[in-house]
Formats: structure tokens, sequence, C-alpha cells
């Protein structure tokens, strides 16, 4: 619980910071552009939670399957919450890790 409240304060602090930077600038008339919405597609999402679930079915850590993709966890993290627009060339790999078969079909 420690932790958590730890992070709370640094969120507000980090927060702070921002708004006060934010209107700063607003005010001296240097406009920011405003954060983009992204739409992640049905298709994405469902790969991704099949990615994720064979994962935690294998009983892999994000870690694991990062060290034998030869990439860092983050990217695998942003795959299984499909905020990764990964190739094929990639899923191919990730099925190599699971020693699965890779199967593509077009609708």
């Amino acid at each position: 619980m420690r932790k958590d409240r730890w992070l709370k304060d640094r969120v507000i602090f980090w927060q702070t910071i921002f708004e006060q930077t934010y209107e700063g600038l607003k005010g001296r008339g240097i406009k920011l552009r405003e954060p983009q919405e992204v739409k992640i597609s049905s298709e994405r999402m469902k790969l991704a939670q099949q990615i994720r679930n064979i994962r935690m079915k294998l009983g892999y850590t994000q870690e694991d399957m990062a060290k034998k993709l030869g990439t860092v966890q983050q990217y695998i993290s942003k795959i299984e919450n499909g905020h990764e627009n990964f190739s094929i060339d990639a899923l191919a790999r990730i099925a190599d890790v699971f020693e699965k078969g890779l199967v593509i079909r077009l609708k």
C-alpha cells in the first residue's frame, strides 16, 4: 500500500507541473496540440487478447517473451494492449516463441 500512496503523490506532482507549464505557455500565446484519441480496431484487439491468453497459458511473463523475441517488455505490453501495429514478421516470431503455427485467414 505504501508504494501506491507514493505513486499517487508522484502522479499529482507531475500533473501539477504539467498544468502550470501548460497554462504558462497558453498565456504566452503558444499553442500546444491536443492529445489525439487513438482508435484501436476490433481485429487488433482480438489478436492482442489471443497473444496474451496464449502467453499466460504457457506461463510466460512479458519479460520472458521479450527475451525470447530479442526485444523489451514494453513492446510486448504495447502488443497485448493493442497499441502496437506490428508486422506479420513479428507475428511469425511470436508464433515461433509459442511453438504454434501461424494461420492467417482472410474473409
